[in-house]
């Protein structure tokens, strides 16, 4: 049984990839034609799922798509790779500073000296990774015309 529903997922996807190949940069597929191309209710595990491995199918082929909040899911034009790269950096910038901040919080007093050695190379890989992160995610915003990062005017105009 358990085959047979993954068979028929990959059947879904495939269809809804192949609408999506077909379509241009900037066309749109509305959630109610997604639903009804793949049998899905519309926000259902199921249908995020299927639109999730569509993606990543997608993605691998050159073509990357983005949420329309209450609409569909848009075939990104190619001027917005950088900016939709950006986005995705901000959020994993987010997620290393949150790694970060527990790494900082952790009880090192009560740790087995093996664990605190530990805890201490994880902080400073981490420190260099959230500042790399940072650089790189300033740099995105920078390229990608939105907004700027008055810290980088700053160092680029030699103020600090």
């Amino acid at each position: 049984m358990e085959k047979e529903v993954n068979v028929e997922k990959l059947e879904k996807i495939k269809k809804l990839t192949e609408e999506f190949l077909a379509k241009n940069y900037g066309e749109t597929l509305e959630h109610f034609y997604i639903a009804e191309i793949i049998g899905e209710k519309i926000g259902s595990n199921d249908y995020r799922y299927v639109v999730r491995k569509t993606s990543e199918i997608l993605m691998e082929s050159g073509k990357a798509i983005r949420n329309v909040r209450g609409v569909g899911y848009k075939i990104v034009s190619p001027d917005e790779y950088l900016p939709l790269a950006s986005r995705e950096m901000k959020g994993a910038y987010t997620r290393v500073k949150k790694a970060n901040k527990i790494l900082n919080v952790a009880p090192e007093k009560e740790m087995s000296p093996f664990a605190r050695q530990a805890l201490n190379e994880a902080k400073d890989h981490a420190r260099v990774l959230e500042n790399l992160m940072g650089g790189a995610r300033a740099t995105f915003v920078k390229l990608s015309g939105r907004r700027e990062n008055p810290y980088v005017n700053m160092i680029q105009s030699g103020q600090r």
